[in-house]
């Protein structure tokens, strides 16, 4: 009897650790989710007196990679930081105001800054005023294909105060000089960290097929890595 016990003692524990360990992968470093608010004002080109307003909405996905004095630094995708207007920027008295801010999961709102973006890698790097909050390590080493991976982001704006989705999947491998990986992402998800079993970031949600939403694709690890080196960080 008394072996029974210590058996089922160690196994008790065994569970435990693995759901601790588990949890902390995600929470190795800050996530806070994007809110952003495009207002586009202009006139009718026939006649100047007859304009309009509109306010667009969207959310995202971003995370902490450093502070620097007064500063932190967080990542996301290009495309969401940019707003494309094609032609409407011809009409009359086109204007465009835009208003980004993150929300940490503490319900903490703060504005962010854009501080550079690459489009061929599909990555922005945006800054606020130094906040609390651990910065993700960037991995040294590459995923292995079939290797396990997670992902914390706020699909389709889900997200609030001590909740926020997570996720875990697998790298498949390259194609296209962009990583894949099987993990389930939506609109909200772009920007949001691809993690290693250490809780390193090994890529980040760039786009998911849209037939079947459970391949996403990212920058590799590599590109990452050049763009945050190319900003000193």
């Amino acid at each position: 009897m008394k072996e029974i016990i210590i058996l089922l003692s160690l196994l008790l524990t065994s569970c435990v650790n693995s759901a601790v360990t588990s949890k902390n992968v995600f929470f190795k470093g800050t996530f806070v989710k994007i809110e952003k608010k495009v207002t586009l004002s202009a006139c009718n080109p026939l006649n100047n007196n007859k304009c309009i307003t509109k306010t667009y909405e969207s959310t995202a996905s971003s995370f902490l990679i450093a502070h620097r004095k007064n500063k932190s630094f967080f990542i996301t995708a290009a495309h969401v930081c940019l707003t494309s207007v094609g032609r409407l920027a011809e009409l009359p008295r086109f204007q465009m105001h835009e208003e980004i801010h993150g929300i940490n999961l503490n319900g903490e709102k703060f504005s962010y800054r854009i501080v550079n973006v690459n489009t061929l890698y599909d990555l922005c790097l945006l800054s606020t005023v130094r906040m609390n909050g651990r910065p993700y390590k960037i991995s040294s080493n590459r995923a292995l294909r079939g290797g396990k991976v997670f992902n914390i982001a706020a699909p389709s704006g889900i997200y609030a105060k001590n909740l926020v989705p997570l996720f875990s999947g697998y790298y498949v491998g390259d194609a296209h000089g962009k990583s894949i990986f099987t993990l389930p992402a939506s609109g909200g998800s772009s920007g949001s960290p691809v993690l290693n079993n250490s809780g390193d970031v090994i890529g980040m949600v760039s786009a998911v097929t849209t037939d079947f939403k459970h391949i996403v694709i990212s920058p590799t690890l590599y590109q990452i890595k050049e763009f945050i080196h190319n900003e000193n960080l």
